[in-house]
């Protein structure tokens, strides 16, 4: 079985948008993989339709072995606004941010929507 990556992207960005969460941001690595770039395709397209701001975190994928993540992904939060919704390319990037959104920011999990792609037993 296949998947269009970037059919899925779009309209799970859809679903985000259509249950009021209008600023999401897109978490995914710099890899040049074609399932991770229509991935990115799909979230791009979805918030041009709607006219919102495409706020896109691209992670050396390297730095997400090394668990360097985190610090990107910290980093990166720190300097987005008003986020009421993650969206992730992978599953290890959403463990990341789940760990470090109850570390600092615990709170937020209830008020949030979350998008990941792949299947993994934790979620």
């Amino acid at each position: 079985m296949t998947i269009d990556n970037e059919e899925a992207t779009y309209n799970a960005t859809n679903h985000l948008v259509k249950n009021h969460f209008k600023n999401s941001d897109y978490k995914t690595t710099d890899s040049g993989q074609m399932q991770m770039l229509d991935r990115r395709h799909g979230y791009e397209k979805a918030v041009l339709e709607y006219k919102l701001k495409a706020q896109i975190l691209k992670i050396p994928f390297n730095e997400t072995r090394d668990g360097k993540s985190k610090e990107f992904i910290s980093n990166f939060l720190k300097k987005s606004k008003n986020l009421d919704a993650l969206f992730f390319a992978t599953n290890y990037l959403t463990q990341t941010e789940l760990e470090e959104l109850e570390e600092k920011l615990a709170y937020l999990i209830q008020d949030i929507g979350i998008i990941t792609f792949d299947d993994h037993n934790l979620f």
